[in-house]
């Protein structure tokens, strides 16, 4: 172009070089946002790590939930315990010194 620049060939030529790297960087361009993106919750380069995280906050929760549901369960007890202690004409005693007395026995066997 430089050389000729009435060359209408050349210009032509040229003009369709740019428009396809125009097109291939622009195809680059959406490929990396995509990759790059957190469109609809996660982006494809951090799946794995996302899917992990999910997976332990779903085990902790799990865990909190049994942990729960046996200080539930261990709460019934006592107050069955209190109410035979109450029947027998005995002195109902605190939830946390029952759980010790649950624990000393557990120790024993």
């Amino acid at each position: 172009l430089r050389a000729e620049p009435n060359n209408r060939a050349v210009r032509v030529e040229l003009a369709g070089i740019k428009k396809e790297v125009e097109a291939g960087r622009a195809k680059e361009k959406e490929r990396l946002q995509k990759a790059f993106s957190q469109q609809g919750g996660s982006s494809f380069l951090y799946n794995d790590k996302e899917e992990e995280e999910r997976r332990k906050a779903e085990e902790k929760k799990a865990r909190e939930e049994a942990k729960a549901e046996e200080l539930k369960k261990r709460k019934v007890e006592w107050e069955d315990e209190c109410v035979k202690r109450m029947s027998n004409n005995e002195e109902a005693i605190s939830f946390e010194d029952w759980e010790k007395e649950q624990k000393k026995k557990q120790e024993e066997e």
